[in-house]
C-alpha cells in the first residue's frame, strides 16, 4: 500500500514537472527558522503510540507517513530531509527496542506464570497433604475420646464395685465383732461358770484335807500326851501328816492358778 501511494506520488510529480515550467522549482522559498516547510507537506506526528496491540499499526501508519514524506519531498529543501529521516529512523530504533523490552516482559511474564503454577501445584499437594494428616489427626482424636470415654466408665463402674465391697465389707466386720463378741461373751461365761465350779470343788477338797490334817495332828498330839505309842503308828500318823500337808500345798497351788486364770481371762 504504501510503495503504491509513493509510485502514484512520484508518477503526479513528474506529471507536474513535464506540464509546467523548470523555473517553478525555483520558486519555492528556501526553508529557514522563519520559514517552516508548510504543515500539509510533512504529515509526520510529535509521537507514536507504541504500546500493546497497537504497535503493528503504528508501523504501518510510520511507513505511511514514510511515503507521504517522499512525495512530499519535492517542495522541501534536501537540507532538511536528512533531519525528518533522522528522526524517523530514530523513532523506528525506539520502537524495535520497546518491541525487544515487550517481548522480555512478556517472557518474564511467562516466567512467572509458569513459577506461579508451580507454586501452586506445590500448595495444592501441601494442602493435600495438611488435609490428610488433619484427617489422622482427627481419627486418632476420636480414638483417644473413645479410649478416655471407656475409662472413665470403667472407673466408675470400678468406683461402685469398690464401694459395694466397702459396704459389704464394714457389713461382715459388724458381723464378725458381734460373732467375735458373742463368742467371748459365752466362752467368758463358760470358764467363769467351770471355774467357780471347779474352785468350790477344790476348796470343798481344801477344807476336807484341812480337817484330816487338824485330825491327824490331834491324834499326834494324843499319841505324844500318852507316851505309850507306838514307833510304827507314830511314823505312819506322821506320813499321812506329810502327805496331806502336799496335798493341801498342791490344792491351794491349783486354785491359785485357778483364780489368776480366771482373772487373765476377764482382763
Amino acid at each position: 500500500m504504501g510503495k503504491n501511494s509513493s509510485s502514484a506520488g512520484k508518477a503526479a510529480g513528474k506529471g507536474k514537472a513535464e506540464g509546467e515550467p523548470s523555473s517553478n522549482l525555483s520558486t519555492i522559498a528556501p526553508l529557514s527558522k522563519n520559514n517552516p516547510p508548510p504543515a500539509a507537506s510533512i504529515a509526520c506526528p510529535d509521537s507514536i503510540d507504541f504500546s500493546g496491540a497497537t504497535l503493528m499499526g503504528s508501523l504501518e501508519d510510520l511507513k505511511t507517513q514514510i511515503d507521504a514524506l517522499l512525495r512530499s519531498a519535492t517542495a522541501v529543501q534536501a537540507t532538511s530531509l536528512p533531519m525528518h529521516l533522522e528522526s524517523l529512523k530514530s523513532q523506528l530504533i525506539n520502537s524495535d527496542r520497546l518491541m525487544s523490552e515487550n517481548e522480555n516482559l512478556k517472557q518474564l511474564l511467562d516466567q512467572k506464570d509458569d513459577e506461579i503454577k508451580t507454586s501452586q501445584v506445590q500448595l495444592s499437594r501441601l494442602m493435600k497433604g495438611w488435609e490428610r494428616d488433619e484427617a489422622e489427626h482427627q481419627r486418632q482424636l476420636d480414638e483417644a475420646n473413645g479410649e478416655l470415654t471407656a475409662a472413665l466408665a470403667g472407673q466408675k463402674a470400678l468406683r461402685s464395685d469398690i464401694s459395694e465391697l466397702v459396704r459389704r465389707h464394714e457389713t461382715e466386720k459388724k458381723d464378725l465383732e458381734n460373732q467375735l463378741q458373742h463368742s467371748i461373751d459365752s466362752r467368758i461365761e463358760y470358764l467363769e461358770s467351770n471355774h467357780q465350779q471347779e474352785a468350790h470343788s477344790l476348796k470343798s477338797r481344801l477344807e476336807e484335807l484341812q480337817a484330816q490334817l487338824t485330825e491327824t495332828q490331834e491324834r499326834l498330839q494324843h499319841s505324844e500326851a500318852q507316851g505309850s505309842c507306838i514307833v510304827l503308828e507314830k511314823t505312819q500318823l506322821i506320813r499321812e501328816t506329810e502327805r496331806t500337808k502336799r496335798e493341801c500345798i498342791h490344792a491351794k497351788e491349783r486354785f491359785d492358778r485357778l483364780i489368776y486364770r480366771q482373772d487373765d481371762t476377764i482382763l
